[in-house]
């Protein structure tokens, strides 16, 4: 493959678990992709109450979500699932099979900690691994109506003053394509089964809820119980903490009843 790339040119992709958006990260147009599920084999931890840094999804690829860095449900206290590799076993651009370590090919064992397939495929790796923890978690969904309060509130959420260690935090917009509404999501973690804890007091509104599947559970629980949320199609960016910026005046989103067109035929005023 690396000598027609070479040679012809031949574009190509790799694909994981092929939760990556952006063009050509796990399919490519008029090229080829190599698909990696089929060496999808992990060692079963469970029974042994460990775990190792996975993506909040259970549906999220090994391969992307570690060599792009990886923040997953042990995260919030572990740090992210790159940190955990302690080697990789990658085919490179002349074919060769390497093993990377700390101690073997140190630079690229650097690199690969968030190079994502820049220094090419990875076929295997080997973690550290972390104890099975009981944490309190879920997904909530409300509707668009309680944008103002949950962006002051994610805010103050965000205030150095208001970090607390335990928590993990994602909180998303989009809209719905069978109704034209606009819809707010919430993806909570706490690194201790404490149900509704202090610093999400003002997140979370059982009058106004959709949608709520907070509870206490374990580490493993928490990424299948996430597989509801890859139903929805989002994109994401990261930015200052800017209050004149993300407390906007409400939106509304004209369209019809249907809004199953792509995304440019979306209008939203503000």
């Amino acid at each position: 493959m690396a000598l027609v790339h070479r040679e012809r040119g031949e574009p190509f992709a790799i694909r994981s678990g092929g939760h990556g958006l952006s063009a050509g990260a796990a399919n490519i147009k008029d090229g080829v992709t190599v698909d990696l599920r089929s060496i999808s084999t992990v060692e079963v931890l469970d029974p042994l109450n460990i775990i190792v840094t996975g993506g909040c999804d259970a549906a999220i690829g090994a391969g992307g979500f570690l060599t792009g860095g990886g923040i997953g449900v042990p995260s919030v206290t572990a740090g992210w699932g790159c940190d955990d590799v302690l080697e990789y076993e990658i085919v490179v651009a002349s074919g060769e099979i390497l093993r990377v370590s700390a101690d073997r090919h140190p630079d690229l064992f650097v690199a690969l900690k968030g190079g994502l397939n820049n220094f090419g495929v990875v076929t295997q790796f080997t973690m550290r691994t972390h104890p099975i923890g009981k944490l309190w978690a879920g997904f909530t969904a409300y509707p668009g109506a309680d944008a103002p309060r949950l962006l002051a509130a994610y805010l103050d959420f965000m205030e150095p003053a208001n970090r607390d260690p335990h928590v993990g935090l994602i909180e998303l917009y989009g809209w719905t394509r069978k109704h034209a509404a606009v819809y707010a999501t919430l993806i909570l973690l706490y690194s201790l089964p404490h149900p509704y804890p202090a610093v999400y007091q003002n997140l979370i509104d059982n009058s106004t809820v959709l949608y709520n599947t907070l509870r206490a559970m374990n580490e493993v629980d928490s990424e299948e119980s996430g597989y509801i949320i890859s139903r929805y199609n989002r994109r994401s960016g990261s930015y200052q903490q800017n209050r004149h910026v993300l407390l906007p005046t409400p939106c509304r989103v004209r369209g019809g009843d249907d809004l199953d067109r792509t995304e440019s035929d979306l209008r939203v005023d503000t």
